[in-house]
């Protein structure tokens, strides 16, 4: 039991500056830019968890099978298509034909199954080979298809492929995607101004018909919450892709020419307890902290009700998800008997970092 308060929070804000809302049909041109918090270590989301490649490439640059819609729907993407077996064990999609890569090069059946060849294989630097365990092999077949075998029925295939680490780029030019990416998606990777911003610009030759409408998007690294805000103010940017403080999203109504949206994340506050140090090595211990702790307080006060408390390890949103948020309720004499019980009838004085 090591998190026992999570509390979701998904609060994004733009600003109305944008000629697409002014007017109730959307226009082709123009360039947004978007305040990111951090600078990734490149920008391969298969060599690198950091959330800031997700957020400037997955979708953008990069593509992978299947997508995640805004409602959590998974739909097809490179895939136009796909069927399984009865068994479970066999999951054969079919590829859209006449991709091409940024570099002109096409998008092959070899580029897709070296992919996750290397994305199963625990030794190829490949981040979370653990969600591709249960594909035993993959196959390049007829009509431009490709099958997964799996080794048992997965439930969490299709959402595995739809992570951002499961994206496609040339099987050649591995090597070089940290610092050139090369995908499919609607917008290329055009340059990096290390420390200050990057650069996306349309990809004239996207495989979905009139889209993107965007000529460019820059992405600006601004790691200060406050100095995000004071430029989305300014005018300096025009979205801001990451959860505001609660109290930055509250001044939003006094603000005109700005507007945030509200939705589940799974950003989350969690408290951590090392099950192999005394007192957490005890349960009782871990049960009695977990019940002193008023989580709706939490979210009400700190979060000013901007949140969820949730009582598992993921948010509503992902499949592994279980409520389990009645199951620890505030409950301070119960966390005294306890403590009490566990050999600490007067409490004792921990640290949190």
């Amino acid at each position: 039991m090591k998190t026992f308060l999570k509390v979701l929070i998904g609060l994004l804000v733009f600003s109305l500056s944008l000629s697409l809302a002014q007017t109730p049909e959307p226009v082709y041109g123009g360039t947004v830019n978007i305040a990111i918090t951090a600078e990734p270590p490149g920008w391969d989301p298969t060599v690198s968890t950091s959330q800031e490649i997700a957020r400037v490439m997955y979708h953008n640059v990069f593509e992978g099978l299947v997508r995640f819609k805004e409602d959590g729907e998974i739909v097809p993407a490179l895939a136009e298509s796909w069927q399984v077996s009865d068994d479970g064990l066999s999951w054969t999609f079919k590829i859209r034909e006449g991709v091409k890569f940024h570099d002109g090069s096409d998008l092959t059946l070899d580029d897709i199954v070296a992919k996750f060849n290397r994305a199963k294989d625990p030794d190829s630097g490949h981040v979370h080979t653990k969600y591709y365990t249960a594909i035993e092999s993959i196959e390049a077949g007829e009509n431009n298809t490709v099958t997964f075998t799996l080794n048992k029925p997965s439930s969490s295939l299709l959402f595995n492929l739809a992570r951002p680490d499961s994206i496609i780029y040339p099987a050649a030019k591995q090597e070089s995607q940290a610092s050139a990416p090369i995908g499919t998606g609607p917008f290329m990777f055009d340059e990096y101004i290390e420390g200050s911003e990057v650069r996306l610009v349309k990809n004239p030759d996207y495989y979905m018909d009139g889209v993107p409408y965007l000529d460019a998007v820059n992405f600006k690294i601004m790691p200060d919450p406050d100095t995000r805000f004071a430029a989305l103010q300014s005018g300096d940017i025009n979205l801001i892709g990451t959860s505001l403080p609660p109290e930055q999203y509250l001044q939003l109504d006094s603000m005109g020419g700005l507007k945030g949206t509200s939705g589940s994340a799974t950003t989350e506050i969690t408290v951590g307890m090392n099950e192999s140090k005394a007192p957490f090595n005890n349960k009782l211990v871990r049960q009695a902290i977990t019940y002193a702790i008023d989580k709706e307080a939490i979210v009400n006060g700190a979060m000013f009700g901007l949140g969820t408390v949730i009582g598992s390890h993921m948010s509503p949103s992902e499949p592994y998800y279980i409520d389990l948020s009645q199951q620890y309720t505030y409950n301070p004499e119960k966390a005294k008997e306890l403590l009490a019980e566990a050999g600490y009838p007067d409490g004792f004085t921990i640290k949190f970092e």
